[in-house]
């Protein structure tokens, strides 16, 4: 017993003395304090490691296969990169947040558990629910503010215009040429060698047929005139040209594999293909184009030009060039730079429509960073969503700047309108360059008081000019920008053509072998449908133009004293007029009649018939006839756009800042006689229609 108690003894003078000294920081993490996370990935790794030593044969052949499949489909994969790399911000958020939630979790007693959970949902959800959409807001606002931007001071004029729309084509080509085992890839408007300006597609296999997709080529392009009112899809404009590589092709043939295969390293991680164009290089030669989007910045990348992927026609390979379109894919690259030394790269269309369409987007913060914010939206703007048709913003047209000094060439167009969907002015112009150089051009109508319409209400002006028109089976589609020095003056109008429906869904619609083309007037809303005769003759439209709407651009003047002396006669039966104390002048503001005058009684004809009310001015019910049902409908008629624009008019300074515009509004064939005046008063540098009288 003394020895046991001795034992004891010396054992806690041990432990004292132990505990008396300075010990070394214990940094191991105790077995009981690891996560579950961690030992799931030790008894994993453990498991391999047993598997690997006991099967070491099998082990190296699924490793090399797992090797080969993750190397050779790194292009399958790469979207999910990306998607990853466009959100790295919330991405490393989310992580960050949840491995603090894991750590305190576990520390938590059953309180403090349900409190952090309870804000670790909350904080999921406001990811899930505003977090990209407050990511896309700077993210946006950070392009703008990046972007070289000119604001151009007068309309440039447009060139090479295309006749039938982008869909027409499709339609068309699936009806006149395809046979059942074919698809052809998407019409792309762009140049030829020869200057000329061509609808470009290529033919191949049809995605029904998967056999034919894995055993063929693309085999033909198509290239037919966009100028021209009727296609020409005969054999003068089929080409043959092979291309091992293509969009209706399988597995490692496939464009957006090739292509993603044969980016380097680096690209990898910031570019991504997008879409495909068949361009001629000259002497019959044809190369399909990849454009590539650049993902630029780190924590909050935005989509910028990245170059071009260019694939030649296909040439029999040997087994290296197999092996090395499979493992390395195909194509050359050239950077937005190199396009410049490349002629038929230069000033073709080229940039993806998601860059251009992000950049327009940019300009919802043209007002400042506050512009776009929910429930305030000042200055804020929108891409037009065009209804029932199937080509949206942008467009691409060729513009010439005559007297800027920039390229004349192919842009992405846009006509930006005001955020509310009612409101369907054109608020701003975008000249996008299709090969991605140059500065971001553009025209704030808005601020110069341009008062155009936009593509929105287009549709409704064409189907008002012609009411008896079947509007059924027929509509306008794809309102594209038609700018042009006519009467001499740079005049702006919107290019539609009148399509016809070809199935009940409507997805399907063709121009018609000539079709219908009407420009309709951005400032007076007049529409002029273009004689089909002169649609192969582009310097005739001009001419139809003038003839037709040059009343309207300058309107006549009334000169005659004594009938200006009648109707001063007829006012002074009103009170309103017994005030007058002006005499007659000979001059108008510069460009009255055709800022003020016209476009109120076209564009903003609704708003004037809600004047023509007895509580607005009793005094315009004067001389309406007792047996008229409704006294309205004789001012709506005498005050339609229709009826005023064919009347000349005199005017009258009530003082310099007040100004009345008189109508002989008498009726034909008839002792009826009756005058209406617009009365309109200057506030700061504009007039505005503040009232409207009537006698006779």
């Amino acid at each position: 017993m003394r020895d046991y108690l001795d034992d004891l003894e010396r054992q806690n003078k041990e432990i004292a003395q132990r505990s008396a000294e300075p010990q070394p920081a214990n940094t191991e993490i105790r077995d009981e304090d690891k996560s579950r996370l961690y030992w799931l990935r030790k008894n994993i790794w453990k498991s391999i490691k047993n598997f690997a030593g006991k099967n070491k044969v099998l082990a190296t052949i699924l490793f090399l296969v797992g090797l080969y499949v993750l190397f050779v489909s790194r292009a399958a994969y790469q979207p999910l990169i990306l998607l990853v790399r466009r959100y790295l911000l919330l991405v490393l958020l989310f992580i960050g947040v949840s491995w603090w939630v894991s750590k305190k979790f576990g520390k938590s007693r059953l309180r403090g558990k349900l409190g952090i959970g309870l804000l670790y949902l909350g904080f999921c959800a406001f990811l899930w629910f505003f977090g990209k959409g407050i990511y896309e807001y700077v993210r946006l606002y950070t392009h703008f503010q990046k972007l070289d931007k000119v604001e151009l001071t007068e309309l440039p004029q447009t060139q090479f215009e295309r006749i039938q729309p982008l869909n027409s084509m499709r339609t068309l080509v699936k009806q006149e040429l395809l046979t059942d085992t074919e698809s052809a890839t998407d019409p792309r408007f762009n140049r030829r060698s020869d200057g000329t300006y061509d609808f470009s597609m290529a033919v191949g296999p049809s995605p029904r047929y998967k056999v034919q997709q894995a055993s063929k080529n693309m085999y033909k392009v198509i290239s037919v005139s966009a100028t021209d009112p009727a296609p020409d899809f005969s054999a003068k404009n089929q080409y043959d040209a092979e291309f091992n590589i293509g969009e209706f092709l399988l597995f490692g043939k496939r464009t957006s594999i090739a292509v993603g295969k044969r980016l380097g390293p680096i690209q990898y991680f910031n570019y991504q293909p997008s879409e495909v164009f068949f361009i001629e290089k000259g002497d019959g030669d044809w190369a399909q184009v990849v454009s590539l989007i650049q993902w630029k910045g780190w924590f909050i990348p935005r989509p910028v030009f990245g170059g071009v992927m260019v694939i030649d026609e296909y040439e029999k390979e040997g087994f290296d060039g197999t092996l090395e379109r499979i493992f390395l894919g195909k194509g050359t690259f050239y950077s937005p730079e190199e396009i410049q030394d490349i002629p038929y790269l230069k000033g073709q269309n080229l940039v993806p429509e998601m860059v251009t369409t992000f950049t327009a987007n940019s300009f919802r913060f043209q007002e400042g960073f506050l512009a776009p914010l929910p429930g305030y939206h000042e200055g804020d703007v929108r891409i037009p969503a065009l209804k029932a048709d199937q080509n949206k913003m942008p467009f691409v047209a060729f513009f010439d700047f005559d007297k800027d000094p920039y390229d004349d060439k192919l842009y992405h167009y846009y006509g930006l309108e005001p955020f509310d969907k009612d409101k369907q002015a054109l608020n701003t112009s975008l000249f996008l360059a299709g090969d991605g150089t140059g500065k971001v051009l553009y025209i704030d109508h808005a601020e110069r008081k341009d008062a155009y319409i936009g593509s929105s209400t287009v549709s409704s002006k064409i189907i008002e000019s012609r009411k008896n028109y079947d509007w059924e089976k027929n509509y306008p589609v794809e309102f594209r920008p038609y700018m042009r020095e006519v009467d001499g003056e740079k005049r702006f109008f919107w290019l539609s053509t009148v399509v016809t429906k070809v199935d009940d869904s409507g997805q399907g619609f063709i121009g018609g072998s000539i079709p219908e083309v009407t420009l309709t007037d951005a400032r007076i809303s007049q529409v002029v449908w273009l004689d089909k005769g002169n649609l192969p003759k582009p310097e005739a439209w001009d001419r139809q133009l003038k003839d037709e709407l040059g009343g309207y651009w300058s309107p006549g003047q009334i000169q005659n004293n004594e009938q200006e002396e009648g109707i001063e006669e007829r006012l002074t039966n009103t009170s309103e007029t017994e005030e007058r104390s002006s005499t007659q002048t000979t001059t108008l503001p510069d460009g009255f009649a055709e800022t003020f005058v016209y476009p109120i009684l076209s564009q903003d004809f609704e708003a004037v018939k809600s004047m023509v009310t007895p509580t607005f001015n009793p005094l315009i019910f004067q001389f309406v006839e007792s047996n008229e049902a409704d006294p309205t409908k004789k001012i709506h008629r005498l005050l339609s756009p229709t009826n005023i624009a064919e009347r000349e008019f005199s005017y009258n300074w009530v003082d310099e800042n007040k100004l009345d515009v008189i109508f002989d509004t008498s009726a034909e064939n008839t002792d009826v006689e009756s005058v209406v005046v617009l009365r309109y008063q200057k506030e700061e540098d504009t007039f505005k229609l503040y009232d409207i009288q009537a006698a006779g």
